[in-house]
């Protein structure tokens, strides 16, 4: 079977679904639709399992797939003794930021407790995931800088269509495609559960589903359309998030400021914004 010549590396919570989803539909590039993690969570499994995950002959231009957490999680080498040329895409959110919606996402599957600035601690994957220079860095011994595109979640926010556009010209493909998804919310926080038991069924439901054959389109279109509002609607509660203590926010700038200074440097752009 064949293997990609380009991966979306993360970091988590940073939109990378959604650019999966939007590349999904480029004539162009076949994506893998799930998160395959072979090269963080799954080696063992051996090389034929993972290319048995792609097409071994196709007339895409692009084929690729989608793991964050290769961006922390994955040493470099592994990936670049299998596949030295791949084009590597990585998406830069404010690193504060990443860990609030990191930990609101397992918190809507109680996988941690209301105790938020408790929980958002040096040594969890919330902190540790935003030195992105240092895990750039590691990546940067292996590959060319030109053969990485590294990207920021506020220019998505920005304007997604030129932030898609970006991506087009780094994998060479029909930069005028458009997706539908190019229109839709980037992210979605949405609210925390209202009957969580009904919820953990939901989601284990539609992890189900997207393992069959035509699973991922269905739900992909569940989320794309009205109908994933409705079903949500259902379960969610008005409760809101807990937020971070400003002397939380203060703490994670500080813990964050030479490697914000250092990636600033790295993509020749000011980012002190993320750490004033």
């Amino acid at each position: 079977m064949g293997l990609p010549n380009f991966i979306i590396i993360g970091p988590g919570k940073t939109a990378t679904t959604w650019l999966l989803r939007c590349l999904r539909k480029h004539p162009q590039i076949y994506m893998y639709p799930k998160e395959i993690r072979y090269f963080s969570f799954h080696y063992d499994k051996g090389e034929q399992w993972y290319r048995n995950h792609f097409p071994s002959q196709s007339n895409f231009i692009a084929i690729g797939e989608k793991s964050p957490s290769y961006f922390s999680l994955a040493p470099p080498e592994r990936i670049y003794s299998l596949i030295p040329d791949a084009k590597l895409i990585t998406i830069l959110r404010n690193p504060v930021e990443r860990a609030y919606s990191h930990y609101c996402m397992h918190l809507k599957t109680q996988k941690v407790s209301e105790e938020i600035d408790r929980e958002i601690v040096p040594g969890t994957r919330y902190v540790d995931e935003g030195y992105y220079f240092n895990y750039l860095q590691n990546y940067l011994k292996y590959f060319e800088r030109d053969g990485m595109k590294i990207m920021l979640f506020e220019d998505l926010a920005r304007d997604p269509e030129e932030f898609l556009l970006e991506i087009y010209h780094f994998l060479d493909v029909e930069p005028s495609f458009k997706p539908v998804m190019a229109d839709r919310k980037y992210h979605y926080r949405g609210s925390r559960p209202k009957h969580q038991n009904l919820y953990d069924i939901i989601t284990k439901a539609i992890g189900w589903i997207s393992q069959s054959g035509v699973g991922h389109e269905l739900i992909e279109y569940l989320q794309t359309t009205r109908v994933r509002g409705f079903l949500w609607s259902l379960v969610k509660s008005d409760d809101g998030f807990p937020e971070m203590s400003p002397e939380k926010q203060d703490q994670l700038k500080t813990l964050y400021k030479y490697d914000v200074m250092n990636l600033s440097s790295l993509l020749d752009r000011d980012l002190n914004h993320w750490i004033s």
